[in-house]
Formats: C-alpha cells, sequence, structure tokens
C-alpha cells in the first residue's frame, strides 16, 4: 500500500510539473504573438535571434532558413547581425545565405501577423 502512495504521490509530481510546463510553453507562445505584431520590436527579436544563432555557431558561414511572413524582416536586419555577431566576437562578418526555397512552418494559431509585406 505505500508503493501505491508513493506511486500516486510521484505521478501527481509529475502531472503538476507538466502542467506548468504546458501553462509556460503556452503563455510564451501568446507573447511571441504579441511581439510579432510589433513591428519594431518583432525586427528587434529576430536579429537577436540571428546573433544569438552566430554565437552558438561560430561558423564562417551558414545558411539562415525563416518563415516566409519574416523574410523582408530577416533581410533588413541580417546587416547590423552579422556586424554585431563580428564585433562581439572580433572577427570578420560571417557570410549568411537565406534561403529562398525552403521555409520554417508559419507560426501557430495566426496567418500572416504581420500584416502587409513591410
Amino acid at each position: 500500500e505505500y508503493s501505491m502512495q508513493l506511486n500516486a504521490s510521484r505521478i501527481k509530481v509529475l502531472q503538476a510539473q507538466d502542467d506548468l510546463v504546458s501553462n509556460m510553453m503556452e503563455a510564451a507562445s501568446k507573447e511571441v504573438l504579441n511581439v510579432s505584431r510589433d513591428h519594431n520590436s518583432y525586427k528587434k527579436l529576430l536579429k537577436g535571434l540571428i546573433v544569438q544563432s552566430l554565437l552558438r555557431l561560430k561558423e564562417p558561414a551558414v545558411l539562415l532558413r525563416c518563415r516566409k511572413d519574416d523574410h523582408h524582416l530577416v533581410e533588413s536586419v541580417l546587416e547590423s547581425a552579422k556586424e554585431e555577431y563580428a564585433q562581439k566576437l572580433q572577427v570578420h562578418p560571417p557570410e549568411i545565405i537565406v534561403d529562398h526555397h525552403i521555409y520554417l512552418p508559419p507560426g501557430p494559431g495566426h496567418h500572416n501577423a504581420h500584416g502587409p509585406s513591410w
């Protein structure tokens, strides 16, 4: 009986952890959707993600894939992202090729959240 109670207790803890992670994921999704609706904030986020990715990869050349809706925004922040990366690591800016053939899937629950292309 003690073993069954212990198992039940473990299951409750695991369920609570799962619920917490699910709630956090839902909140993060909503926040990203809100940020993606604000042109300037979203551009800043995209640039930060590109720089962060470059810092993790530390490669002289990379192929970048983005969502089709984000393509123009990504192109608009690419040079400044490359420069920021180069300054942080004291290296030459990397070559970044944006993939124009394969795009990441659109975000969940919104179609063209950015409205018309900028």
